[in-house]
């Protein structure tokens, strides 16, 4: 309790220092700790829709005042939850336990409520998350697991114990349900409408009469606010849990009938074994007017019929099939109507040629199931139709194709870089932060112009290519491959060379530099680097230099004696995107020519590199040895004078001097020994 108190003063305290200063948002909470959704504060819970006025239930806490709340009279408010929750140890009274039941809107958002324990002994006690939903109430996105649900005198349900004309919607149950006289996996007793739920636990009814169903136990229509009797449905629903009940069914243990009016159960299908009097693979006993309609069960798993027991109900299309029937896809075809041009409204996907499904799956990304006649086989394709194929195109050449679109080997862009896709059909392409593509970029996260757009910040992203289906293509979707855009940085050697480089580990030919002994790189970019890595080597990129092989101080550093390395550099900017320069020929030497200018001297390697770094300089030249050049030199510039100091230089290509550039030769040594050799073409 003190916890909550303390919890509800930080938050008046965050709400009146809003007020004071205007610069924070203003989050409101009850007394009791619960925060409500608003306008201005739900981005602070990472909520995407429209919650405002919404309780954030973020905890067990949050929960327990929740049904609090409800059980106290507030029975139309609307929670969702912004984060898993763990139930261990705490002790449970439904949500709606009271004859108004609960009438509000409940949204799992996708998170989970684990190891909830509610086992209740009293007269009539249900047991569930919540006791009775309502008219207009709605429970959805929900996952109840490990969960444990004992009612010794009433019903039983992970979501709800009974339904009166409520919807639950999307929700999940994996936790172990023992009800009194009606148990569901998903509702124990459902006079409502149940959509999209599945339910793996295990569900057993221990009154003589009782009932089991994977889904719920019973499942009868009911009568509304209007006084009208209501036709109430179990669409889209599958269980892989056990039945065990007097009537047990794979989705229901026994649909019932009212005033002129019953119920339907579609497109539901159950890999599940039940054990009772009155057992069936969908249903153990239908009424009047009741149907089941494209379903199928598992005979591996369950050995009787559809239904057991029928007094006027209605079947159609449904049917038991072995294990390697579902695995082939006839299930799935069952499910969506047995007709392939209804594929366009599929509900089931199954994948059956890649990454295939054992079973059918509520997943779009999978593959559509077409039944092939000619061969009495089952296909994520029509017959007539062939592949789209579709084809990463850069320029006019083919990268890519459909086949090796998810190589290994990332697919690296440099900055800006355009890459177009290819199909037979329209083409689509989605970009994600993810490897499965559950976070697709924006303009926040990645630059990019829309949702699910391509990113314009550097970074690894993932994409997954569709090319749609039309007139005999079908439609081809690519796996989720990487994508990946490089830091586009310009990394530079002081007064020696430049090396853009964009991709990693780009390995194109070597760059000859030359430096006299003792001379150091500097390495430089427009962006100041997070860190610098250089790295020597003896040879190109396998041999690192030592102490032995190049007088290095370390492994990989610089070397100190006169030789042919390779010098490569990393840079790591914003601490996460990566640039590399190509591997350098790295030469030290004595040099061969003192070049003195501005009053300083030095010694150069070659007398190309000399020429350059004096243009536009007035500067003297003395020879430290014998040249011999096999490369044409050019002065573009400069007063320059040149001194043989008795050595030969001879240039086997021509020197050309430039209008620019007056170059003078001389010889200062006492010999008068130095030989200029070679064609010295002045340009006018």
């Amino acid at each position: 309790m003190r916890k909550r108190i303390a919890a509800g003063l930080l938050a008046f305290a965050l709400a009146f220092t809003a007020m004071d200063f205007g610069g924070l948002v203003s989050i409101q909470a009850n007394a009791a700790g619960l925060v409500q959704v608003t306008e201005e504060n739900q981005s602070n819970f990472h909520l995407n829709g429209d919650y405002a006025g919404y309780y954030a239930i973020a905890d067990k806490e949050d929960l327990q005042a929740f049904a609090a709340k409800v059980n106290a009279g507030e029975k139309d408010i609307n929670a969702v939850l912004t984060a898993d929750i763990d139930m261990t140890g705490e002790d449970w009274t439904p949500i709606g336990d009271t004859d108004k039941g609960y009438t509000g809107t409940f949204d799992g958002n996708g998170h989970k409520i684990s190891n909830l324990v509610c086992e209740r002994t009293g007269d009539k006690q249900v047991s569930g998350l919540f006791a009775v939903l309502m008219e207009n109430s709605v429970v959805k996105n929900l996952g109840v697991e490990n969960g444990v649900f004992t009612s010794s005198t009433s019903a039983a349900g992970a979501i709800a114990a009974k339904s009166r004309l409520g919807k639950v919607i999307n929700c999940w149950n994996n936790g172990k349900v023992t009800a009194h006289d009606f148990g569901g996996g998903i509702v124990g007793s459902s006079q409502g409408w149940i959509e999209s739920c599945k339910n793996s636990g295990s569900v057993k009814a221990t009154w003589g009469w009782g009932r089991s169903g994977g889904i719920a136990g019973e499942q009868v229509c009911d009568m509304n606010s209007s006084k009208q009797y209501v036709r109430t449905y179990i669409k889209y629903c599958y269980n892989t849990g056990t039945a065990d009940g007097y009537y047990a069914g794979g989705i229901v243990a026994y649909q019932g009938y009212k005033n002129q009016e019953a119920c339907d159960i579609i497109s539901c299908w159950s890999d599940a074994v039940m054990t009772g009097s009155i057992t069936g693979g969908i249903v153990g006993s239908l009424d009047k007017g009741d149907t089941i309609q494209n379903c199928v069960f598992n005979t591996d798993r369950f050995k009787g019929q559809v239904y057991n027991k029928n007094q006027n109900g209605s079947v159609k299309d449904s049917e038991g099939m072995t294990t390697a029937e579902f695995a082939s896809g006839k299930a799935t075809w069952v499910l969506n109507g047995k007709d392939n041009s209804l594929a366009s409204q599929a509900k089931w996907f199954q994948n059956l040629e890649e990454n295939p499904d054992a079973y059918p799956v509520m997943d779009g990304t999978h593959g559509k199931v077409y039944y092939l006649e000619e061969n009495d086989t089952y296909s994520n394709h029509p017959g007539s139709m062939e592949k789209n194929e579709i084809s990463l195109v850069s320029g006019t050449q083919i990268e890519r194709t459909s086949d090796n679109l998810s190589e290994t080997k990332p697919l690296s862009l440099k900055k800006n870089e355009v890459f177009n896709w290819k199909g037979d059909g329209a083409i689509e392409v989605d970009y994600y932060l993810d490897e499965k593509a559950q976070i697709p970029t924006t303009a926040e996260n990645s630059g990019a112009a829309k949702k699910g757009g391509a990113p314009a910040l550097p970074g690894q992203y993932y994409v997954k290519v569709t090319a749609l289906e039309v007139e005999d293509f079908y439609q081809e979707t690519s796996e989720i491959f990487s994508y990946q855009i490089n830091f586009d940085a310009e990394i530079q050697m002081e007064k020696i060379a430049g090396s853009k480089s964009i991709d990693y580990a780009y390995t194109g030919n070597p760059r000859e530099l030359s430096f006299e002994k003792g001379r150091k790189i500097t390495w430089s970019c427009e962006e100041t680097p997070t860190s610098v890595k250089t790295t020597y080597y003896k040879d190109r990129g396998s041999v690192l230099t030592n102490a032995e092989n190049a007088g290095a101080l370390t492994e990989g550093g610089a070397p100190a004696d006169k030789g042919d390395y390779y010098v490569k550099v990393e840079m790591t900017f914003r601490e996460k995107y990566k640039s590399e320069s190509d591997y350098l020929l790295y030469k030290i030497s004595d040099g061969e020519i003192e070049v003195t200018m501005d009053g300083h001297s030095e010694p150069y390697v070659t007398l190309t590199e000399a020429f350059r770094d004096t243009e536009g300089k007035t500067a003297q030249m003395k020879l430290l040895k014998n040249i011999e050049s096999v490369r044409e030199v050019e002065v573009n510039s400069g007063n320059l004078i040149l001194d043989l100091n008795g050595y030969r230089l001879q240039n086997l290509k021509r020197t050309t001097l430039n209008q620019d550039a007056s170059l003078k030769i001389t010889d200062s040594s006492e010999t008068q020994t130095g030989v200029f050799y070679g064609t010295l073409l002045e340009r006018v």
